[in-house]
């Protein structure tokens, strides 16, 4: 292996991008050389690059296993030593996937994870019609899973007993597991210890970073699945997450007429990731679901080390994210899926994705075009193996059709919900440089601009619009106060979303509305002077001496002699609506075009909102809640894609306040009411299990 990689630096680290040639042939550069094409664009990165470090961090916010079972949203599956077991396979659906026993039941057994290898779609020509990245493409890949495949099939463990000492069948397995199901997430006997907050992953190490970029983008997407599930019940409160075991397929799954045979297709199997419940009634909707994270780290040549940018979300559904899917809604009776692409930074994506049976039989020839050929005649396949079959092309090109299909029923959520509280990308980086809330606060929102007279924003009517006699004119005020009245107007206007036109038609009519009711005032203040304050609002204007006046008139002076510095109801009405000496006349406006009714109903909002009110108080749902990790964050209206509810826009339920309440304050069971009566409980959980049967 060439030592070309290695780069020195003040860690004495490792490159981060080892000289890994992949496997298989191609027009694929390796990944030495892709190094080297990298630096050359090294300018361009730089651009985009937020941070770097030598020791990325591929667990940032991420949750645990028993952190996301404590999820409110999430309904877990009890311990696999509590399952009830018996002579058949469909307990499996209770057994968790992060077990020995689920290692143990899946040996053998060909399932959505491998499709991809067994239908040739991770060799280097069909990877580039499927759209592969760049580190799953490998001829390796068909060599693991026809060594998985020639494993046997492990028998399955003995059958627990009953309480009454007889053996589990299957409908009673069924109703004891399902029993645990709702045991276990209402936090009753015995699973009270549940209720406790779980411990979280211990502080990151130098030692456990991957040192490879395809190492690291690897770890990122499995670690970030967990986070992918949190969010996904958080954009659907109405609705729950439900953790998923092993479905084996009876064999009546696959129809006759499509034309297999016994002992031609491998042991069959369906692990997805999660469901998705849309509602917590009965006529919920089920879908499978998937998560891919995109990993925002890239290996930054020029300094030898790795580098992170603002990615986004996929916004198109990937061709090679179909197969494992299909194959999950097929085995899992389940007529939608979702897949979810999220980004660190950049919220995430959410496609829906209808099941295709035509697609699951296609799949099926090449797979036992793969075990008959490979795996039962022991033969290794060569290089691009299936690339001239005629299955293989219909695969590739109905993988493509589907994917744009798909795209749309696209979903976009600008902000995703983490249970965990900030954390650093690089552990080698202190926290404020990697403050990626601050970070998204501040992308896309432009600075606010200076307050600024109404004429200078628009200088495009200024030059076509001649300078004419204005129609209006502002309330008196100090010069000062007239710029800041303005500007904020225009700032608030601007927040709004109003267009320069738009903001010069109001700014017009505003003016035009004060002028006239202080002409008014000004009027009842002539009719009836003794009730005119003392002082005026506009000190710069001269007021008549309306007392000396009345005194003359009441005497008999037949021809009053007013004071010198009088004015008449004309002049003053014309100074004291004067625009101030300082301000350039702002160019006139065309004929104010007419007005829609959300523009109308917006300026109207406006009015009424310059105008004193009472005091009343309001209630408010903006509140602040403390999600399970600690986390704090407003709750805004609670939205859904997959079904309304009666309650959406409701806030949420504030969590338990008393010390050591909030680990179970949101789980729908109490031990308190149940734990003294465990034979009422048994009573009232067999019952809605046997309601549910109905």
């Amino acid at each position: 292996m060439s030592q070309k990689s290695q780069t020195p630096h003040s860690h004495k680290r490792p490159s981060a991008r080892p000289n890994q040639p992949r496997g298989g042939p191609g027009n694929h550069t390796s990944s030495e050389q892709h190094r080297r094409n990298g630096s050359e664009n090294d300018g361009y990165h730089t651009r985009h690059h937020v941070e770097d470090g030598m020791y990325p961090n591929p667990w940032w916010r991420t949750l645990t296993r028993a952190e996301l079972r404590w999820q409110k949203l999430y309904r877990a599956l009890p311990p696999a030593e509590d399952v009830a077991t018996h002579d058949g396979l469909e307990w499996l659906s209770f057994l968790r996937q992060d077990t020995p026993i689920f290692d143990n039941m899946i040996q053998g057994r060909l399932t959505g994870r491998d499709i991809l290898a067994v239908v040739g779609a991770h060799e280097p020509s069909a990877a580039r019609k499927m759209g592969l990245p760049h580190n799953m493409v490998g001829h390796e890949h068909a060599l693991t899973v026809i060594e998985k495949l020639s494993q046997p099939v492990m028998p399955p463990p003995e059958p627990k007993l009953r309480n009454s000492g007889e053996p589990h069948d299957e409908e009673s397995a069924s109703k004891t597991n399902r029993m645990l199901v709702l045991k276990y997430n209402s936090g009753c006997a015995p699973y009270t210890s549940a209720k406790q907050k779980p411990a979280s992953r211990p502080r990151v190490t130098a030692e456990e970073c991957p040192s490879d970029i395809v190492q690291l983008r690897q770890m990122w997407s499995a670690e970030q699945s967990s986070s992918g599930l949190y969010a996904l019940g958080q954009h659907n409160p109405h609705g729950m997450v439900e953790e998923c075991g092993l479905v084996i397929p009876t064999p009546d799954k696959i129809p006759q007429a499509w034309g297999f045979s016994d002992g031609e297709l491998p042991p069959l199997a369906s692990a997805p990731a999660a469901k998705l419940k849309t509602s917590r009634n009965r006529d919920a909707l089920e879908r499978i679901v998937e998560i891919y994270s995109t990993c925002p780290y890239v290996y930054y040549a020029a300094k030898g080390c790795f580098a992170r940018e603002h990615r986004t979300p996929n916004d198109q559904v990937q061709p090679w994210w179909l197969p494992q899917l299909q194959w999950d809604l097929y085995f899992g009776d389940c007529e939608a899926g979702c897949i979810v692409s999220q980004s660190a930074t950049r919220g995430m994506n959410v496609f829906t994705v209808k099941r295709n049976d035509e697609y699951v039989h296609v799949m099926l020839r090449l797979v036992r075009k793969f075990y008959t050929e490979f795996v039962q005649a022991g033969i290794e396949p060569p290089a691009n193996f299936f690339w001239e079959s005629e299955e293989l092309a219909q695969f590739l090109s109905m993988s493509v059709k589907l994917a744009a299909q798909s795209n749309t029923g696209v979903e976009r959520v600008s902000t995703v919900r983490r249970a965990v509280k900030r954390q650093p990308f690089f552990i080698d980086r202190p926290l404020g440089d990697s403050d990626e809330e601050d970070e998204e606060n501040v992308a896309g929102q432009p600075a606010p601009s200076p307050a600024l007279p109404i004429p200078q924003p628009i200088p495009q009517q200024q030059q076509q619009q001649p300078m004419q006699q204005q129609q209006y004119s502002p309330m008196p005020m100090d010069q000062v106060q007239y710029q800041q009245m303005l500007g904020q107007m225009q700032h608030q206007m601007t927040a709004m979303g109003m267009s320069p036109q738009q903001q010069y038609m109001y700014m017009q009519q505003y003016m035009a509305m004060q002028q006239q009711q202080y002409a008014m005032q000004m009027q009842q203040a002539m009719m009836v002077p003794q009730t005119m304050p003392a002082q005026t609002t506009a000190p710069a204007v001269a007021v008549p001496q309306y007392d000396q006046q009345q005194t003359q008139q009441q005497s008999g002076s037949a021809d009053p002699v007013p004071p010198a510095n009088a004015l008449t109801y004309e002049q003053m009405v014309a100074q004291m609506t004067a625009a101030p000496p300082e301000e350039p006349a702002p160019a006139p406006a065309p004929a104010p075009a007419p007005l829609s009714e959300r523009e109308a109903a917006m300026l109207e909002l406006q009015r009424r909102a310059q105008q004193p009110t009472a005091s009343i108080p309001l209630t408010t749902n903006d509140t602040t809640c403390t999600d399970q990790m600690g986390s704090t964050f407003g709750t805004p209206p609670l939205s859904s894609s997959f079904g309304n509810s009666p309650w959406a826009g409701s806030s949420l339920a504030p969590t338990a306040s008393f010390p050591g309440a909030e680990a179970w304050a949101d789980k729908p069971g109490d031990d308190d009411v149940w734990g003294n009566k465990p034979g009422q409980f048994e009573d009232m959980v067999t019952g809605m299990l046997d309601l549910g049967d109905e």
